[in-house]
C-alpha cells in the first residue's frame, strides 16, 4: 500500500513501515527485495538475515536509500534499513549497534519514534539481546520506542527457555505484537498468523517468529497491520506491513525549516 499524501484538512495522512526477513541480500537478493517492496509501497523497512560482509552493498535503489550493517558470516546474519523520501516524515540518527541490531528515530509532524530493528540468529541469543536492551535503554526522552525485526522466538507459545528469555525481555520492554490488534487474511492459503513457513518431507512446518511491536499506548497511531508474501523475491518468510498515521503536513514543514 503506497503511502497518502495529505488529503484531510489539517494535512494528515500516513505511510508504511515494514520488516521482512530477506533470507540472503547478497548476488543482488538485496536490490530483488528492494524491488518487491517498492511493488507494494512500502515507504521504509527493516530487512534482516541480510548477509552482507565488508560493506559491500548497493547504498540506492528502487528509489530507496540503504544502510546495512556488516554481518559476523556470509551465512547468518546481517540487517538493513531502507527508506525513501517522503513529505510525511524524516529519518535521523541511523546507528548499527552490533552486527544484528540497528536503531534509528522516525520524526513525523509533533511524533517521534525510536525504532529497534534486530535480528536474533538461533545459534545466538545473549550478545544480540544485549544489544537489544543496551539500544532500548538510549530511548531519548519523548520519543516512542518500537520494536521490528525477526526475533526467531514464539513470543506468545515459547518452545523452550530460550523463546522465554525473549519473551520475558519484550515484557520488560512492555510492548506487545501489533499485528494482533487487527484482523489478518481469511483465504485458505494466507491464513494464520505465520511469519515464516517451509516443507519437511510431508508436512509444512510454520510458525510466527516475526515482530512489529510496539506499547498499547501507541496502537491508536497504526491504521492497519497485516502479513504479505511479496512477490518478486524469494523468502519463506512474510513481511509485516503497517500503515502509521502521519502527524501534520503543515508542523513537518516547520520543523525542516527549524533544523535548516
Amino acid at each position: 500500500m503506497a503511502s497518502r499524501p495529505p488529503s484531510r484538512a489539517d494535512g494528515r495522512g500516513s505511510f508504511s513501515v515494514a520488516t521482512y526477513n530477506v533470507r540472503c541480500g547478497r548476488n543482488a537478493g538485496l536490490e530483488s527485495a528492494l524491488r518487491a517492496m517498492a511493488a507494494m509501497g512500502v515507504d521504509l523497512a527493516i530487512f534482516t538475515e541480510t548477509k552482507i560482509t565488508d560493506g559491500v552493498y548497493t547504498q540506492f535503489s528502487s528509489g530507496y536509500n540503504v544502510t546495512a550493517s556488516n554481518a559476523v558470516s556470509a551465512c547468518q546474519g546481517g540487517i538493513a534499513l531502507f527508506w525513501r523520501e517522503n513529505e510525511l516524515y524524516e529519518v535521523e540518527e541511523v546507528a548499527t549497534r552490533g552486527p544484528n541490531v540497528l536503531t534509528f528515530e522516525l520524526v513525523t509532524g509533533q511524533m517521534r519514534y525510536f525504532v529497534v530493528g534486530a535480528y536474533i540468529p538461533p545459534s545466538d541469543l545473549g550478545t544480540t539481546l544485549a544489544h537489544i536492551q543496551q539500544a532500548w535503554s538510549e530511548c531519548p526522552r519523548g520519543c516512542e520506542p518500537l520494536l521490528l525485526g525477526d526475533l526467531n522466538a514464539n513470543l506468545i507459545n515459547p518452545r523452550d527457555e530460550r523463546e522465554d528469555g525473549i519473551a520475558e525481555q519484550t515484557d520488560i520492554m512492555n510492548v506487545v505484537d501489533m499485528g494482533r490488534h487487527f484482523r489478518q487474511c481469511r483465504r485458505r492459503r494466507c491464513r494464520g498468523r505465520w511469519t515464516w513457513r517451509m516443507r519437511r518431507g510431508e508436512k509444512t512446518i510454520s510458525s510466527q517468529c516475526d515482530y512489529l511491536m510496539a506499547r498499547v499506548s501507541t496502537r491508536r497511531r497504526f491504521r492497519r497491520v497485516r502479513l504479505v508474501s511479496p512477490r518478486y523475491h524469494d523468502s519463506d518468510h512474510r513481511a509485516i506491513v503497517a500503515q502509521i498515521y502521519s502527524g501534520c503536513w503543515r508542523d513537518m514543514q516547520q520543523y525542516r525549516r527549524n533544523r535548516q
